[in-house]
C-alpha cells in the first residue's frame, strides 16, 4: 500500500515537472509573429477595407446619393487600385524584405482613392511600404 502511494507521488512530481516546463515554453514558442504572419495579416486586412469600401459605393448607389455613371466610375477606380495592391502585396511574399517591421495589428485605410497602411511613421501607400520594408 505504502509502495502504491509512493509510486503516485512520484508520478505527480513527474507530471507537475513536465507539465511546468511546457507551460514554461509555449508562451516563448507563440509569443511573436514571423513576417509572413504579419503580412498575411495586413492582406486580409486590405481585402476587408476594399470590400467595405465596394459595400458603401453600393450602399450609395441603391439610397440614390449616387448617380449610376458616378457609382461606376468610383467602383472601376477602386477596382483597380484594389487589384494593383493586391497583386503588390503578394509580390512581397516572395521578395526579400524585412517584413518584421510590419506591425503586429496592422491598419488599412481607402482615403483620396489610395489603400494606405499604418505603419510606425503614419500611413503611407503601397509604394512607399515597399519601400520601406527595403530599407
Amino acid at each position: 500500500m505504502i509502495r502504491k502511494i509512493h509510486i503516485l507521488n512520484y508520478l505527480k512530481t513527474n507530471t507537475m515537472k513536465k507539465l511546468l516546463l511546457i507551460l514554461l515554453f509555449v508562451p516563448l514558442v507563440s509569443f511573436g509573429q514571423t513576417g509572413e504572419q504579419k503580412l498575411e495579416l495586413l492582406i486580409m486586412k486590405f481585402e476587408d477595407v476594399a470590400l467595405e469600401q465596394n459595400d458603401m459605393l453600393l450602399r450609395l448607389l441603391k439610397s440614390g446619393q449616387l448617380k449610376l455613371k458616378y457609382y461606376e466610375n468610383r467602383f472601376n477606380t477602386l477596382k483597380t487600385k484594389s487589384y494593383n495592391v493586391k497583386s503588390r502585396l503578394n509580390k512581397m511574399k516572395s521578395q526579400r524584405l524585412n517584413l518584421a517591421k510590419l506591425p503586429n495589428n496592422p491598419e488599412v485605410r481607402y482615403y483620396k482613392n489610395e489603400f494606405e497602411f499604418k505603419i510606425i511613421y503614419g500611413w503611407k501607400n503601397v509604394t512607399e511600404l515597399y519601400s520601406f520594408l527595403i530599407q
